[in-house]
């Protein structure tokens, strides 16, 4: 939560408590305004923060799926496909290349960006992974993920295509700890969107400061 103009004012307010006129009070709004508009010029710091609340979602890999090569039309079995699945990322068949996911259609069926295998894919395994999600706007260059244990580390940064040739060759789920943030316009409005590994193997929530 950001340090407010007022709260300043009685911080000083409180630490010099044998002047409480007019002209003090006035001294002590300018002192903390300037104090204020410093260390926002500055930036990262803590008092200063606001936070925001990312949750990814689990894993997903139930039944298995079909689709043609050079297709876009996912089909599947046994899978129970939601909505929210949309812009996440799908394995196929345990390869080393993520495609992501353009639209639902039903709990069999989705579309993705265009397969790229050379050979049909029929009742394979696979596996819908959350490793993106838009984070806020004012978003800076660190993440905490909330757990139980108050001291496991933040997240470390690391580079785009670091994280995205983990994603293709370690294959690796479980409690995210590397992130990049990678930034699109959208509706003319730059939108950072934050990436993580290990893909999440369960729900995880983080709190992100911004």
């Amino acid at each position: 939560m950001a340090w407010t103009l007022a709260e300043a004012r009685t911080w000083c307010q409180d630490r010099n408590r044998s002047d409480t006129s007019t002209r003090a009070v006035r001294e002590y709004d300018k002192i903390a305004n300037d104090a204020r508009m410093e260390m926002s010029r500055c930036g990262r710091w803590d008092f200063d923060k606001r936070y925001s609340t990312l949750t990814f979602s689990a894993r997903y890999a139930t039944g298995t799926v079909s689709i043609n090569a050079a297709g876009t039309a996912l089909t599947g079995v046994n899978t129970v496909f939601t909505s929210a699945m949309d812009e996440r990322f799908i394995r196929l068949n345990g390869e080393n290349i993520l495609y992501r996911i353009t639209a639902y259609g039903s709990g069999t069926t989705l579309t993705l960006q265009t397969y790229q295998g050379t050979s049909n894919l029929s009742g394979v395994n696979y596996e819908i992974l959350d490793v993106r999600i838009a984070a806020p706007t004012r978003f800076r260059d660190m993440a905490y993920p909330l757990t139980t244990d108050s001291g496991y580390p933040r997240l470390y940064p690391k580079s785009l295509e670091e994280i995205h040739m983990l994603l293709r060759n370690e294959k690796r789920t479980g409690t995210p700890y590397y992130y990049d943030v990678e930034w699109f316009e959208i509706s003319s409005v730059p939108t950072p969107y934050l990436w993580v590994y290990p893909a999440p193997s369960s729900l995880c929530v983080m709190s992100v400061p911004y």
